[in-house]
């Protein structure tokens, strides 16, 4: 793929890392480290998406 990425692709990219953690951390056990590691991706995800209109 050329050309620059829209922010869509950017908020995928960016968070793909911080989804799988979470994806591991729920088939681990469903705990804190499940409530962490969601805090994070929806920070990321926010982030990427601005504030809320």
């Amino acid at each position: 793929m050329s050309g620059t990425q829209t922010s869509g692709e950017a908020i995928c990219d960016g968070s793909r890392a911080a989804r799988a953690d979470h994806a591991a951390a729920l088939a681990v056990s469903p705990d804190d480290r499940s409530v962490v590691s969601g805090a994070r991706l929806i920070a990321l995800i926010d982030a990427g998406c601005g504030p809320a209109s």
